[in-house]
């Protein structure tokens, strides 16, 4: 029998959307969390930061996963906190403690005030977690399918996890691993020519823009080939050359990107389903059905 999955993009703390989602899909509350008849939901990262019920979230995805009723891959967002939370052999963080830092798992450390142990136990099934997923049908990614990086990381890691060991590697920016997880859980970069910058959506100024690594550079310029629309990128030719994610591939599926508007598919084989919930946007879901063209029809939200 053919699994059938709906994936649900970046939650970052809205438990009340979450089961407010889960119920629009048919999933029912039970003893061992939601569950439906007949499908499963895949969770595509970013579970922790920003939202008032980290907590609950957390509870509800884990439960359902324990409990063989979904799967997830994980986010950056949690692999930053893994990092934030893991010393290094100097006594180091392997994430600094640094301002900004602190700033970002403000809200979740908050949250688990009190509940510290409970808290360092998420952390462990953090690393449980796969970096990214594929079958026949779909691969699952959390910002950035890219062949090189996942054939690399597929030699590297067990089982598409991290192992404790790997975690200094990957957090050192002198190294091929670094490069590897930065992209597949952050997304392709491109730097601004010039000093010409922008700032995000915390307001942090950024001199390099997060590509649409779907698409064919060359029919692009820097204000068009990147993810957000910003008057501040200027209309120039882009000089390097990206591969991209060709209409042969099968569906792929991810978040990160805090696209807004309504929720729409990019290509018929690429679906970004994250929507900005923790900034007053929507939770997404795709239905799939093991399609090989994927559908609008097929968008759910709240």
């Amino acid at each position: 029998m053919i699994e059938m999955f709906d994936f649900i993009g970046d939650i970052h703390g809205y438990a009340e959307s979450l089961e407010l989602l889960l119920r629009k899909l048919g999933y029912v509350k039970t003893e061992q969390g939601y569950k439906h008849s007949h499908r499963k939901v895949f969770f595509l990262g970013d579970f922790i930061d920003r939202g008032p019920k980290i907590r609950e979230t957390l509870h509800i995805v884990k439960t359902m996963i324990d409990n063989g009723n979904a799967l997830a891959i994980m986010g950056n967002h949690e692999y930053n906190a893994i990092a934030y939370n893991t010393l290094d052999d100097k006594g180091d963080f392997l994430r600094k403690h640094s301002a900004k830092n602190r700033a970002q798992h403000s809200e979740t450390i908050n949250q688990f005030k009190g509940y510290e142990n409970e808290y360092n136990r998420y952390i462990e099934w953090f690393k449980s977690l796969p970096l990214f997923f594929e079958n026949e049908n779909f691969r699952v990614v959390h910002a950035c399918w890219d062949q090189e990086n996942i054939n690399f990381l597929k030699k590297k890691l067990k089982g598409n996890c991290l192992k404790e060991n790997d975690l200094k590697d990957f957090s050192n920016p002198n190294t091929e691993d670094y490069n590897a997880i930065e992209e597949t859980l952050k997304g392709k970069e491109l730097k601004l020519p010039d000093e010409i910058f922008f700032l995000d959506k915390d307001g942090h100024q950024r001199k390099e823009i997060r590509v649409k690594w779907w698409e064919d550079s060359s029919k692009h310029n820097y204000r068009t080939f990147g993810v957000h629309f910003d008057e501040n990128i200027p209309n120039l030719p882009i000089s390097t050359d990206y591969n991209f994610y060709s209409e042969k591939e099968k569906p792929v599926f991810f978040g990160h990107y805090w696209l807004q508007g309504l929720p729409t598919i990019l290509k018929e084989n690429v679906c970004c389903l994250d929507y900005s919930v923790a900034k007053g946007g929507k939770l997404v879901a795709y239905r799939f059905n093991n399609e090989k063209k994927l559908s609008n029809s097929q968008l759910v939200y709240v």
